[in-house]
């Protein structure tokens, strides 16, 4: 039979395996490239998802769906500050005040200055959100006032943690507390002023100086006589 023959010949059985082996070759080359566009597009869509940020908070979307924050929202728990940040700072993104303070992260950061992972940031006694929301003393500073007691000694004592002087006598409450006058009376406090004052410009031991002012006040006092 001549070549052309059997090309045409549906019977001859070398045409059919011919025409077998053509078939799976072609169905194989298609399943492969199937294969390799898939696992192309899905590396690409895995690549996207790794490095996508469509809130744009510096989070990747892929890391904010491990973490369970929103990949919609730049601010998932709404504190004032950006997931991004938060991370940063190594506070909670999903909860508003991460140290428990009554004070949300967001306030502590960019407006009260205080530490966002610390309840008590001057370390006080009192944490920042009683300080701020109840006593009204500064929760930066253990001594709001500046009197040489802390806040919550000056509580303690009675006294008031938002001035120097309680007594308003003219000596700090600090002061009296050390030389053991009332600070909550302020009729004992002209002596230790006067003292205070004189040992403070020269520094003089206040009972060297206490027998020249007396002697100082003699002679005036007989000079006025005289006169």
């Amino acid at each position: 039979m001549a070549w052309r023959d059997r090309l045409l010949d549906p019977y001859d059985p070398e045409l059919r395996r011919r025409v077998l082996l053509g078939a799976v070759a072609w169905t194989g080359s298609v399943a492969i490239a199937a294969v390799l566009g898939a696992m192309l597009s899905l590396g690409a869509v895995a690549a996207v998802m790794v490095v996508a940020d469509l809130d744009r908070d510096g989070v990747a979307d892929f890391r904010e769906q491990l973490d369970g924050t929103s990949p919609w929202l730049r601010d998932t728990d709404g504190d004032g500050l950006s997931d991004g940040v938060e991370a940063d700072l190594g506070t909670d993104p999903l909860y508003q005040d991460s140290d428990g303070d009554e004070l949300d992260d967001g306030v502590e950061v960019r407006w009260a200055g205080t530490d966002p992972l610390r309840a008590d940031s001057d370390g006080d006694g009192w944490s920042d959100g009683e300080e701020r929301w109840r006593r009204h003393t500064d929760p930066t500073l253990a001594d709001t006032d500046g009197d040489g007691l802390t806040d919550t000694q000056e509580a303690e004592l009675g006294l008031d943690p938002r001035q120097k002087d309680t007594d308003g006598g003219g000596v700090a409450d600090g002061l009296e507390q050390a030389r053991g006058t009332d600070p909550r009376n302020a009729s004992d406090d002209l002596g230790t002023r006067v003292v205070n004052q004189c040992s403070c410009a020269t520094g003089a031991s206040p009972v060297g100086l206490a027998v020249p002012a007396v002697a100082l006040a003699l002679a005036l006092a007989r000079r006025r006589r005289r006169a």
